[in-house]
């Protein structure tokens, strides 16, 4: 994540969790590239499915999880979340009020 909000990803894309979209045709790159959807990001979590929050609260998911396959950032919790982190196959979010949003 940059300091201006903005997020980058780079590595493998076997899961889909770089982010870039499936039109993008790419499989890997080893070249920081922009995530065009992702902007006044506040934090940031990654391993097979990747999860960002942004400055309203509002839950990013991409990549494979349980909620499918998003090869681009899609909201999936529309505001509250506070901190978010992932494994390998699972995440965990908490909101503004304590309650803890699990998947996997």
């Amino acid at each position: 994540m940059l300091a201006t909000g903005r997020v980058v990803s780079f590595g493998d894309n076997q899961f889909g969790q770089l982010g870039l979209g499936v039109n993008a045709g790419i499989t890997s790159t080893g070249m920081p590239t922009q995530i065009p959807d992702l902007v006044n990001i506040k934090a940031i979590a990654c391993n097979h499915h990747s999860a960002a929050i942004g400055q309203r609260g509002e839950l990013y998911f991409w990549g494979t999880g349980v909620f499918g396959t998003f090869f681009e950032p899609r909201v999936v919790v529309e505001s509250d979340i506070s901190e978010v982190s992932i494994g390998g196959s699972f995440g965990i979010a908490k909101d503004k009020d304590g309650l803890l949003w699990t998947w996997g």
